[in-house]
């Protein structure tokens, strides 16, 4: 008989440890794990968004008719407005919109 009291007070101890543990930790877990799985999925390339680069290139293509660099890498971009004119090469601008592999781009403020 003592067996088997040892062993129900033994249940009773780890059920009392799990909840408490549960009470305590759990409830911050389910939350995190749930923000985490309800965020909006992000685009590959919306990193991009904000930064400044240099026009490169001017290319004979109607959706994409520059050729801007931003760090290393050279991608295709288009002008938000023709207002200003046309982009220079050599042109200061700055990144509002990634659609796929296009930017588009405005000139950057105070260049």
């Amino acid at each position: 008989m003592d067996f088997v009291s040892g062993l129900l007070l033994a249940a009773v101890v780890l059920f009392i440890i799990g909840f408490f543990i549960r009470e305590t930790v759990g409830d911050g877990l389910v939350n995190v794990f749930k923000a985490r799985r309800e965020a909006p999925a992000r685009a590959v390339n919306e990193y991009l968004v904000g930064a400044t680069g240099t026009v490169v290139e001017h290319v004979d293509d109607d959706t994409a008719p520059l050729k801007v660099r931003i760090g290393i890498e050279r991608w295709n971009a288009r002008a938000s407005t023709e207002d200003d004119g046309p982009l220079e090469v050599g042109a200061e601008v700055e990144v509002t919109a990634v659609s796929g592999l296009v930017l588009t781009v405005v000139p950057r403020a105070g260049a």
